[in-house]
């Protein structure tokens, strides 16, 4: 329900972000935190690589660490018995946010569906988890509204990689 609400609120324009400076280093590593006995549950590593000196942001810390958890969550619903690796990596204007999965992966058609607004990209998990099929695509708005760019490599059976790039500041 709250990813349709989210949805129909982005597509009416009605969402409008809430900046402030944030500590992108702890909200990645909270959200870490809230997943890491999922990932353990089914036999994943999660790994936390922080390459930067300056982690302040001015961001809508609601809306980033919606990102965040989705794509943490969907890299361990997609991955079984392997290794999900979150980094924080800077440049001088953005800071870039990897997920990378050793999981199922996705074939060509498969991505290019992913942020296709036409099409909801629903498939099942690892243990047959559900979801909307919606998540992606509030991702890429909620990224968009920043001022950023989400980006997904993924081959079939050799898992994907998910970069977020977040302007510093609008």
């Amino acid at each position: 329900v709250t990813d349709l609400l989210d949805l129909s609120q982005i597509e009416q324009g009605a969402i409008s972000l809430n900046i402030s400076e944030v500590d992108i280093h702890d909200l990645v590593q909270k959200s870490i935190d809230n997943y890491h006995l999922l990932a353990k549950n089914k036999n994943n590593e999660l790994i936390f690589y922080k390459k930067i000196k300056n982690s302040k942001v001015n961001i809508d810390d609601i809306k980033i660490n919606q990102v965040i958890n989705n794509l943490i969550s969907n890299a361990i619903k997609f991955t079984e018995s392997g290794k999900i690796t979150v980094s924080l990596l800077e440049q001088e204007t953005s800071i870039w946010i990897y997920v990378k999965d050793t999981g199922i992966g996705m074939s060509e058609y498969e991505l290019e569906q992913l942020f296709d607004e036409s099409t909801p990209f629903n498939r099942v998990g690892t243990r047959e988890e559900a979801g909307t099929g919606l998540g992606f695509m509030i991702c890429k708005k909620f990224i968009e509204l920043h001022g950023g760019g989400i980006f997904v490599e993924s081959k079939p059976n050799h898992g994907s990689v998910f970069k977020v790039e977040i302007p510093r500041s609008l």
